[in-house]
């Protein structure tokens, strides 16, 4: 497989583009230039020659300093072949624009098989491998073109040789090859920065002679893989990271970066989890915890195989102990659509409040490619982004880390005066300023990219990430990153005190550390812990004892060697103590005949316990906090251990009988020894029970729903149930003498509930009690197209010019439906036998099915909106009115509006306004469409003096409507797939 590395940003137009294309556009333009005043054979126009010499100003600074810009990770990827050399050579310009130097590396390598003269692909190749931090191909490109003698301009090659042995670490050549074009430069520019590398150089070979005593473990036997790993955070003795790889299984082509957490271990090992925040089909990374770790930061990027990601920060809220609610953007201008956003890091500078966000981003604004940034935090809210511009260069910022107890800002740039690539720097922040910017000594940093420096809190620790030489990957040297770590303090082991029953902190313990020698233990140190914790200092290649003690419980003994190589950073252990032992032996029994009962299920639940602080700690929603179900054939009798200063529930239920249930209580129990209580449930049988699930708009059996069945009188949950994917019923055996309540539930469905009184029947053998309930689906093709109808010439004021009105269709409703026999009584005048019995049938239909049963689904549908909206669907309603042809054109569509606008009003005013703010916001879109009389069938008659046919007629009746029309439903701008227009 082919390994490439890429650049984990994803600049648009920054500085560092610019001087990639310069670089290109500088070694085509002057060799042409070059070459033409060799051979005399073409003359430029002098345009021509001074725009060469402003590019060749730029190529000295732009090509070599393009070599670090940014972090490389490793990934997979296959060369397209080529069907020409100048498709290859268009194919590695085009890699490397896109960040995909490997690549480009590659490319060139396959047109230099071919024309080993070929010098603009030995310059792209070695501006590639720079990029690509593989000087030692750079290195030989160069070496391979002044050998023979290729360059067009000796003095710029050196230079371009010596920034390659400058990056390598390798000053001391690199200063007598800057010292060599200082002499031979014809170019002042080129002659200013040959002078400025050798001041560097200088410097550089000073700052080696003091490096510091400092031991670098590069943890390659514990958290580092060939492949990247970097951006490091220290927090709860873990190790939080990112690292390019594999992640998922049978999946070797699809590299991605995820967050990975590494505890240490007290045995020298390492546990690595990958964390659950991290998303499947995107990129992860960069973690950042708030203060108080109640919000959680991190980056986000879509999966491709080569080139720059772009990222956007995401942001989640603690939901519980280990449980975090759903990511959530943050905002514009934080997250910019064109622009990476990334390497987020929160905190609380000295001597403000609110928290500070840091970021970076190649956003415009900025001072270089990549730029620090930051905002404040208010109650959720972000403040506008602000450039670092303090600390800020030209070139790229990264990597922002704040150290609060120290007030230091840990950050790297390539735009300082460095060893080569990214360093390590930290300034100090003084009374809202940062100060005395400082460069991290050697063996911190290195020629190689040095980022994501990091400090535990106590300052014992420290991490960082570097492609120094020695890191491990696959293949070409100096590519991927590895975290490496460097210890300043002194191991201790810190021992939390529990209760193995329940998991909780033990207090009052006795701790004693014994020391293992060859003469045997030696009791170092025995502590009275009047909380749960205490500490103890260690020393590595020690053997030791911690034993914990209590009143009531089992001692508990820790026996553990402490490694040679340790993390140099406390450690944690919880020991939990054995209480002494209660147990509870239950009898199951018919409740008439007290004779022993079989074949019951016995369920025995954990419900609360009373903590070392006098508060009871209880499950939620009263399901208690454990539970355990045992259905033993041919047995009567259940045995359950117990714990102390504990309650639990037991209920025994069998098919035919009525469950009995009881509590039993550990609270305020001393015994000395194991204890054994009994006690004893007795079942009755009961009436059965009968539920039946219906879908309220179709009226059809409703499968797969969940039944909460509660017993009023004693308010706790008795039972849950689903119907299953074939069945809408549930049957049961209830007790009598009391209430139930019953909730039926189904995603996508509102809920229905219905009450169960036994306390008022008669016990009579072989009884049932039967309930429905019905459930209303929320979607709106469920109810629409809904068409509501209105009486004539109404609503009012009947004149022409008014459209809008504030009456709501309910009130015009009912008054309407109220005329039903007044309109069968006038319709129907002067008709007998089977036309008059069909006339009124006909109308009582009419009314009855669309009058009010149309209202009926309109209420419905008004109902349920509220949950549809809620759950985040973007509906959108057409209103159209009709009218019949009793009127002026102009008239019956002024009639129509009115009539639209009350159904609009209906909307608007629904309990109180509940639908106005989804409205507004377009949540909610309803469009208008009066169509007056034009649309009414031609047979419905016009004629004002013939009331009974144009007014009192079902024909007329039917073309006085307002028809609402489901036009559109999407889901987070993704339209429903199974919502059918109608």
């Amino acid at each position: 497989m082919t390994l490439t590395c890429r650049t984990l940003w994803w600049p648009r137009t920054t500085a560092a583009a610019q001087r990639s294309r310069l670089f290109i556009a500088y070694t085509e333009l002057s060799r042409s230039y070059i070459l033409a005043q060799w051979t005399n054979r073409s003359r430029l126009p002098d345009t021509m020659k001074k725009l060469c010499l402003i590019l060749i100003s730029w190529g000295i600074m732009a090509g070599p300093l393009a070599a670090q810009k940014g972090v490389p990770e490793r990934i997979g990827g296959d060369l397209e072949r080529g069907p020409s050399l100048k498709a290859l050579e268009n194919r590695a310009r085009r890699s490397y624009y896109e960040g995909d130097y490997f690549g480009a590396m590659q490319y060139y390598r396959r047109l230099l098989k071919v024309d080993a003269q070929n010098v603009s692909a030995w310059e792209g190749l070695a501006a590639a491998a720079t990029a690509h931090t593989h000087y030692a191909t750079a290195a030989a490109a160069y070496e391979y073109l002044r050998t023979n003698r290729l360059a067009a301009d000796e003095a710029l090659l050196l230079f371009r040789l010596a920034e390659i042995r400058y990056l390598s670490g390798q000053y001391a050549d690199a200063h007598a090859l800057y010292q060599q074009v200082a002499q031979q430069a014809a170019l002042p520019e080129l002659q200013r920065k040959a002078l400025e590398g050798v001041r560097n150089c200088q410097w550089a070979l000073q700052v080696y002679q003091n490096t510091a005593d400092l031991a670098l473990d590069s943890l390659r036997d514990y958290v580092n893989t060939p492949f990247a790993e970097y951006a490091t955070r220290w927090l709860n003795n873990r190790l939080y990271y990112s690292a390019y790889g594999h992640p998922y299984k049978r999946d070797s082509a699809s590299p991605m970066i995820q967050i990975f957490s590494a505890e240490p271990r007290l045995d020298g090992s390492i546990a690595i989890q990958r964390l659950d925040i991290n998303e499947r089909k995107r990129h992860t990374a960069y973690l950042a915890y708030n203060r108080d770790q109640t919000a959680v930061y991190y980056a986000v990027a879509k999966y491709r195989r080569s080139g720059r990601l772009r990222f956007d920060l995401l942001e989640r809220r603690r939901t519980g102990e280990a449980s975090w609610g759903r990511p959530r953007r943050l905002p514009r201008p934080i997250n910019q659509k064109e622009y990476t956003t990334t390497q987020p890091y929160v905190c609380v500078l000295p001597g403000e409040v609110s928290e500070t966000l840091f970021f970076v981003s190649d956003r415009p604004g900025g001072k270089g490619g990549k730029d620090i940034w930051y905002c404040r935090i208010e109650n959720g809210r972000f403040s506008e982004p602000t450039n670092l511009a303090a600390l800020n260069t030209e070139g790229d910022d990264v990597s922002p880390f704040f150290h609060e107890p120290t007030g230091m800002l840990y950050f790297s740039s390539n735009g300082r005066q460095g060893l080569g690539g990214f360093d390590v720097y930290r300034a100090a922040y003084k009374n809202g300023d940062w100060v005395d910017v400082e460069h991290l000594p050697v063996p911190i940093n290195s020629n190689a990219n040095d980022v994501f420096y990091s400090l535990s809190e106590t300052s014992k620790l420290a991490f960082f990430s570097s492609n120094r030489e020695g890191a491990m990957n696959f293949s070409e040297e100096d590519c991927c990153y590895d975290i490496f770590k460097i210890g300043m303090g002194r191991p201790e082991i810190s021992i939390a005190a529990c209760d193995e029953g329940s998991g909780e902190a033990l207090f009052y313990t006795v701790m004693t550390l014994y020391e293992v020698t060859p003469e045997g233990p030696v009791a170092l140190s025995r502590v009275a812990v009047p909380g749960s914790k205490h500490t103890f200092p260690l020393q590595p290649g020690k053997s030791y004892w911690i034993v914990t003690e209590k009143p009531g419980f089992l001692p508990d003994t820790l026996r553990f060697d402490m490694p040679g190589r340790l993390w140099e950073e406390s450690f944690e252990q919880r020991r939990c103590l054995k209480a002494i032992s209660i147990d509870l032996v239950v009898t199951v029994v018919d409740a008439d005949t007290l004779k022993p009962l079989t074949g019951a299920d016995v369920l025995f639940r954990t419900m609360s316990f009373l903590r070392p602080d006098g508060q009871i700690e209880r499950g939620e929603g009263g399901k208690g906090l454990a539970f355990e179900t045992r259905n033993e054939p041919g047995q009567h009798v259940y045995r359950f251990p117990l714990r102390f200063q504990h309650e639990y529930e037991l209920k025994a239920q069998r098919p035919g009988y009525s469950p009995d249930s009881l509590m039993v209580s550990t609270v305020g129990l001393t015994p000395k020894s194991d204890t054994t209580l009994y006690r004893e449930l007795r079942l009755r049988r009961g009436l059965r029970l009968d539920v039946y699930v219906f879908d309220d708009v179709l009226k059809d059996p409703l499968n797969d729903v969940t039944l909460t069945i509660t017993e009023l009188k004693m308010p706790r949950e008795m039972w849950v149930h689903r119907t299953g994917p074939d069945s809408n019923d549930y049957h049961a055996v209830i007790n009598y003498d009391t209430r139930y309540r019953i909730v039926a539930t189904k995603e996508g469905y509102s809920r229905d509930s219905v009450e169960v009184r036994t306390d008022d029947l008669p016990k009579t053998p072989f009884q049932s009690v039967e309930r429905k309930l019905y459930l209303r689906p929320l979607r709106p093709d469920a109810y629409l197209p809904i068409t509501l109808y209105f009486d004539n010439d109404k609503p009012g004021p009947p004149r022409l010019g008014v459209t809008r009105i504030s009456e709501q269709f309910s009130s015009t409703y009912l008054p309407y439906y109220n005329r039903k026999q007044e309109y069968i009584d006038i319709f129907c005048k002067g008709l007998t036998g089977e036309e008059l019995a069909a006339a009124k049938h006909d109308i009582d239909t009419f009314f009855e099915r669309r009058v009010k049963g149309e209202w009926d689904r309109m209420r419905m549908f008004s109902e349920v909106l509220y949950e549809m909206l809620e759950n985040g669907l973007e509906i959108e309603i057409k209103i159209s009115g009709f009218a019949s042809p009793l009127a002026s054109a102009a008239y019956n569509l002024d009639l129509t509006s009115r009539r639209v606008s009350s159904v609009f009003n209906h909307f608007e005013l629904f309990e109180g306004g509940l639908y106005r703010q989804y409205i507004r916001s377009g949540q909610l879109k309803l469009t208008r469409e009066p169509n007056g009389a034009s649309k009414a069938s031609k047979t419905v008659s016009a004629d004002p003096t013939n009331r009974r046919l144009s007014v009192y007629s079902v024909d007329a009746a039917r073309e006085r409507r307002v028809e609402i029309i489901g036009v559109r439903v999407t889901s987070g701008g993704v339209p429903l797939p199974d919502f059918h227009r109608r």
